[in-house]
């Protein structure tokens, strides 16, 4: 099943949740070349994967170790938590991080308050309202140098 993470390719990205945004980001790296393998619970998920995704798709729960240990998440070089849940994310993300090592892992929070818990961690944190936000006053001129309103 994993025969393709022994050819040489860029890197390993593993994506937790196909979400509207995990199975955009698995098209986006599938399409560049690199190895993808998508996890989630429910494995009607993957019918939103784009055609030009190449990887592979796991049903598991990416929260649970020996899903990660299944996918070879010790070979990743990115990890991205991109389920519709912020606990779910954040938990993955620093298993990823702490006990896997992966160099570059990636949180998707719909709630800001949540961001906390990961600031002192290297986790990557993406907050859909606030890129929102932020394209919204730079569209509109709200933004100063320093990019506060």
């Amino acid at each position: 099943m994993f025969d393709f993470l022994s050819r040489k390719k860029q890197k390993l990205v593993i994506i937790a949740g196909a979400s509207r945004f995990g199975t955009r980001v698995a098209g986006l790296f599938s399409g560049k070349g690199y190895d993808v393998i998508v996890i989630d619970t429910d494995k009607n998920a993957f019918c939103k994967l784009p055609d030009n995704f190449g990887g592979l798709t796991v049903e598991g729960d990416a929260s649970d170790t020996s899903t990660l240990e299944t996918v070879h998440i010790q070979k990743a070089s990115v990890c991205i938590a991109a389920t519709d849940n912020d606990s779910t994310n954040s938990l993955i993300a620093q298993i990823a991080g702490r006990v896997y090592t992966v160099p570059d892992v990636y949180c998707r929070l719909n709630d800001t308050s949540n961001t906390e818990m990961l600031t002192r961690s290297r986790v990557h944190i993406i907050c859909p309202s606030d890129l929102c936000l932020q394209e919204f006053e730079r569209q509109n001129g709200l933004t100063t140098d320093e990019g506060n309103v």
